[in-house]
């Protein structure tokens, strides 16, 4: 009975300094925002009851998103808004910079405001925790602020495909998205990595515990809830490695698109949300707001994919780019529908060209 008593004090003792120790810690979400105005309050939402400040970086978004961010501070915990000062002022590539600077930048600023721990999030993702109650948020935070020195936190990770209500049941699973800071940690590039995407944690040089949550929370990806604007995004990206001079080849183009399903041939399998996880989501307000984005045709995108096609070097350069198939869900601003037709069947005329093999 002795050794129960002296065992109950030394938990309590212990108990009291955790809570102490974790008093002095702050929980700092860093979100990187490109051209994502649409999703971006959505993102917020949730991620305000978890956190103790937001901080922003405007990696050289051209549709107004930084602004945007601005003006959404007096709503949110928003504590910084910065933007990169590695994106240029070109108006052709590279005008988006280099991952591994705007991340560096972004963790420094979340330093600057006292950070200890950091939660990771995109502008199109959204945290789902327990009830979506203030005391769930509050039990997670806690949960994550009792990371040490190098420990990551996962958790599960649902993309929902071509609408709210619908699931990617070959691509459920889980993503590390938060960290306790340590010195010495940065985001280097490796040999496999392009100047768009990188991991979304940091190199930690002395990796401590894996914490995983494996239910009661989710992050849910809305990236591909709009397929044809994903479509357009991915697009993009590929004719921007095709100016910039990147290594990457086209079949490797053509299995990233493949990988995230985006290709006609590639093989989904889709399922509806579980019924705990609707029922989470929707207490959440998570679906309601998703369902009520009001989406952009991506105009800007459009736009730069007709400034590349119609450049000093022509469109020959972009035969065989597989995400060109989709050019008729490409909605062209200013171009009257004989215009879109001529322009819709020369993309699709050059993702069949295989003159480039």
């Amino acid at each position: 009975k002795i050794w129960v008593f002296l065992l109950g004090i030394a938990l309590s003792v212990w108990e009291l300094e955790t809570n102490h120790q974790i008093s002095k810690y702050k929980l700092v979400a860093l979100i990187p925002v490109r051209d994502e105005i649409d999703y971006f309050p959505v993102c917020l939402r949730a991620l305000n009851k978890l956190v103790h400040s937001i901080v922003v970086l405007d990696d050289c978004s051209r549709d107004g998103t930084g602004e945007y961010a601005k003006f959404l501070a007096n709503q949110f915990r928003i504590e910084r808004v910065e933007r990169s000062p590695h994106c240029t002022h070109r108006t052709t590539p590279p005008f988006w910079g280099d991952e591994v600077l705007h991340r560096n930048f972004l963790l420094e600023l979340g330093r600057s405001v006292g950070g200890s721990h950091f939660v990771i999030i995109d502008a199109d993702e959204i945290l789902a925790v327990g009830g979506c109650q203030n005391n769930d948020f509050a039990s997670l935070r806690e949960h994550m602020l009792r990371m040490t020195s190098g420990d990551i936190f996962v958790m599960k990770y649902i993309t929902l495909w071509g609408s709210v209500n619908r699931m990617r049941m070959d691509k459920s699973d889980s993503k590390a998205v938060a960290f306790a800071d340590q010195e010495g940690t940065e985001y280097l590039r490796r040999s496999r990595d392009d100047r768009l995407h990188i991991p979304r944690l940091p190199i930690i040089k002395r990796p401590g515990r894996v914490w995983e949550l494996s239910g009661g929370a989710a992050l849910l990806h809305l990236g591909f809830v709009d397929l044809p604007r994903a479509r357009l995004k991915n697009l993009v990206y590929n004719l921007f490695d095709m100016v910039t001079g990147s290594r990457k080849s086209r079949a490797e183009m053509t299995q990233g698109l493949a990988d995230q399903g985006l290709t006609s041939s590639a093989k989904v399998s889709l399922g509806e949300l579980p019924p705990p996880w609707l029922e989470l989501l929707t207490d959440c307000g998570t679906l309601k707001a998703a369902a009520d984005l009001s989406l952009r045709d991506g105009g800007w995108r459009a736009q730069q994919v007709l400034s590349w096609l119609s450049d000093g070097m022509g469109p020959g350069r972009f035969t065989g780019i597989t995400a060109l198939e989709f050019a008729s869900d490409i909605k062209f601003p200013s171009f009257d529908p004989e215009e879109t037709g001529r322009t819709v069947r020369m993309l699709r005329r050059l993702a069949r060209d295989t003159s480039w093999q």
